[in-house]
C-alpha cells in the first residue's frame, strides 16, 4: 500500500509539472522551449505510467492537452480533486489493514512481502521496516512448511483454491507459537491475479490445550488399558459400545467378544431388573446414579459379581451413553460370607458356653455379652452394650486397682497375654459372689480387644468350705480322704478311700501313680484347686485336690 500511495503522489507532481506548463502556455499564448521540453517529458512519462496508473488518472488523454489547453487546466483540477480522494481512501484503507485483529500481509507470486500490519508484527516480531521486500519463505516459514506453503501460493495465483493449513511459526522470538494460515487471491479490475493476502490467526493456546488434552486422553487411556477395573459403555438400550482390555482378565472375554452385543446377555436374569432400574434413573436424573451390583457371565459359564460405579456422558456424536466402571468383588463377597459363617459360629458357640464370655474395648466397655453371662449376672445384652463392665459389678469403693479395669490394665501392661485371678463382684440384684476371671488381649488392625472369661465358682468355694470341716474329722467322712506330700506320696487315707488305694496299688508312704503326682504337686505350686474324675471298683469318684 505505501508503494501504491508514493507513486500517486509521484504521479500528481507530475501533473503539477503539465499545469504549469499549461498555465504558461495560455498566459503568453506560446510554449517556451523549456515548457515543450518539460511537456515532453510529462507525455513520455504519462505514457509509461498510464498501464498503471488508477483509474482516475486515465481522464485525460494526452493527446488533448496540446490542443485543448483550457480543457486540459479543468480536468487536470479534476484529477488533483479526484488524486486527493484516492490518496484519502489508501490512507483509511492502510489504517484498517494496519488495525486489523489478524496478522495480515500481502505478496506477489514469488512470495515478497509489501504490506504488514500490527498483529503480524506482534505474531511474528518483525517490524515492517524488516519484512518489505523481504521473502516470507525465508524469514516466517520454517524449512520443512516452506515448500508446502510455496504449492500454496502457486495454486491461489494459478486461479485455484488452497485450503487453511496449521503450521508451526518460525519467529524471532524463542517461544513456539502456532498459527491457522490462510492465502487469498487480489484480483484487478480485470480478475487477474496481482497479489495475495495471507491472514494468519494465532492457534498456540489452542495448540497447547490440545497437547494437553491429548496427554490427558494417552494418559487415561493408559489407566484404563492397564487397569484391573473393567470399563464398559452402553447406549441406553444396553448395548455394549466399549469393553476396555481388563475383561480379559476378569471375565476372559476379549473386548470384541461383548462390543456390539447387549448387556442384558451376560447378565444373570437377576440381575436384568437391577440393570433396567440403572438406565431409567440415568434417563430421570444423570447426577444422581446410585452404585450397583450386577452378576456377569464369566467365559467358563459361572457368574463373578462386578461392583460397578455408573456415570451418565455423552459420546462424540452428542448422545448420551452409561459408563460403567466395574471392579470385580467376587473373592470378596465369598470371603464375607465365610466370615459372617464363621461369626455366626462362634457366636453360637459363644452363646452356648457354660462360662460368661464377655468383650471389652480397650475403654473397658462391653461389647459383646453372652447368654451365660445374662444368666450369672442377671443383666440383659441390651442393658450391658456400651456400659463398662467394671462400673456394672464392681462397687465404686473396690474399683481403683481392680483386676476388671482393663483401661488401666492395657496402658500399665500394653502386650499382657493373659490374666487369670479370682474375685467376688456383685449380680445385678446387689448379691456378692466368687469367680474365676481369665482375661486375654487379642489385636485387629489399630483397635485392641479384651475378651473375659468368667466362671461362677460360688458352689466350688462352698464344696472346698465344707470338705475342709470334713477333713477335720476325716475318719467319720463317708467320702474317701486323703493327705498327700508335695512330692505325691500318700501321708493319710480314711477307710472310706480303700477302694482308691486297691485300684493305684499304694498305701501309706507310697507315691502315687505319675499323672495324680504331677497334678497334686502342680496344685502345691499354684496354690489353687484342681479337680480331677477317678474310676475305681465300678464307680467314679470326683477328686477335690485342695493343698
Amino acid at each position: 500500500m505505501a508503494h501504491r500511495v508514493d507513486w500517486v503522489r509521484g504521479s500528481v507532481l507530475l501533473i503539477l509539472l503539465i499545469l504549469g506548463a499549461a498555465s504558461a502556455a495560455l498566459t503568453q499564448h506560446w510554449l517556451p522551449p523549456a515548457a515543450l521540453a518539460v511537456l515532453a517529458c510529462a507525455f513520455m512519462m504519462l505514457r509509461h505510467l498510464r498501464s498503471k496508473a488508477p483509474r482516475s488518472l486515465e481522464l485525460i488523454d494526452c493527446d488533448e492537452i496540446i490542443g485543448h489547453p483550457q480543457t486540459t487546466l479543468e480536468r487536470v483540477a479534476e484529477l488533483e480533486r479526484r488524486s486527493e480522494i484516492y490518496w484519502q481512501a489508501a490512507r483509511r484503507f492502510e489504517e484498517l489493514f494496519s488495525g486489523l485483529p489478524i496478522a495480515c500481509f500481502t505478496t506477489d507470486a514469488k512470495g515478497t512481502i509489501y504490506e504488514w500490519n500490527r498483529e503480524s508484527e506482534k505474531l511474528w516480531g518483525y517490524p515492517a521496516s524488516e519484512v518489505f521486500e523481504q521473502s516470507m519463505f525465508d524469514l516466517l516459514w520454517p524449512e520443512g512448511v516452506s515448500k508446502s506453503v510455496r504449492a500454496r501460493l502457486a495454486r491461489v495465483f494459478a486461479g485455484r483454491k488452497s485450503d487453511p493449513f496449521e503450521v508451526e511459526l518460525k519467529s524471532s522470538r524463542q517461544n513456539r507459537s502456532w498459527v491457522l494460515s490462510s492465502i487469498f487471491p487480489l484480483r484487478d479490475p480485470n480478475g487477474n491475479v496481482v497479489a495475495a493476502l495471507c491472514a494468519n490467526v494465532d492457534i498456540t493456546d489452542r495448540k497447547k490445550w490440545e497437547e494437553r488434552l491429548r496427554n490427558s486422553e494417552s494418559k487415561f487411556r493408559c489407566l484404563i488399558e492397564h487397569g484391573r477395573d473393567v470399563i464398559l459403555t452402553l447406549e441406553l438400550d444396553g448395548k455394549i459400545t466399549y469393553a476396555s482390555p481388563s475383561v480379559k482378565s476378569v471375565l476372559d472375554w476379549e473386548p470384541s467378544d461383548l462390543e456390539g452385543k447387549n448387556v442384558h446377555e451376560y447378565l444373570r436374569k437377576s440381575a436384568d431388573a437391577d440393570i433396567e432400574t440403572l438406565f431409567q434413573n440415568a434417563r430421570i436424573d444423570a447426577t444422581n446414579l446410585p452404585p450397583t451390583r450386577l452378576a456377569f457371565l464369566h467365559q467358563d459359564g459361572l457368574y463373578r459379581y462386578l461392583e460397578c460405579m455408573p456415570s451418565l456422558h455423552r459420546n462424540e456424536l452428542g448422545e448420551m451413553v452409561l459408563i460403567l466402571n466395574a471392579r470385580d468383588v467376587s473373592d470378596r463377597l465369598r470371603m464375607e460370607r465365610a466370615l459372617r459363617a464363621s461369626e455366626e459360629r462362634t457366636r453360637n458357640i459363644i452363646d452356648s458356653a457354660l462360662d460368661a464370655v464377655i468383650t471389652l474395648d480397650e475403654n473397658g466397655q462391653i461389647i459383646g455379652w453372652n447368654s451365660a453371662a445374662h444368666e450369672i449376672f442377671g443383666y440383659t445384652r441390651e442393658e450391658t452394650l456400651g456400659r463398662k463392665l467394671l462400673h456394672l459389678v464392681v462397687p465404686a469403693e473396690e474399683r481403683s486397682g481392680h483386676p476388671l479395669d482393663v483401661e488401666a490394665l492395657f496402658e500399665s501392661q500394653p502386650d499382657f497375654d493373659r490374666v487369670r485371678t479370682e474375685i467376688e463382684v456383685l449380680r445385678k440384684d446387689g448379691e456378692r459372689f466368687l469367680i474365676e476371671l481369665s482375661l486375654s488381649q487379642s489385636v485387629y488392625g489399630d483397635a485392641r480387644f479384651c475378651s473375659a472369661f468368667i466362671r461362677d465358682v460360688t458352689e466350688r468355694r462352698n464344696a472346698r468350705v465344707a470338705i475342709e470341716q470334713l477333713a477335720r474329722f476325716p475318719n467319720e467322712n463317708p467320702s474317701p480322704t486323703l493327705r498327700f506330700s508335695t512330692d505325691g506320696k500318700v501321708l493319710y487315707a480314711n477307710s472310706a478311700s480303700s477302694p482308691l488305694l486297691d485300684t493305684w496299688q499304694v498305701s501309706l508312704g507310697d507315691p502315687l501313680p505319675e499323672s495324680f503326682r504331677s497334678e497334686i504337686q502342680s496344685c502345691f505350686v499354684e496354690h489353687k484347686m484342681s479337680q480331677m474324675e477317678f474310676e475305681a471298683q465300678g464307680r467314679v469318684y470326683l477328686l477335690d485336690i485342695v493343698p
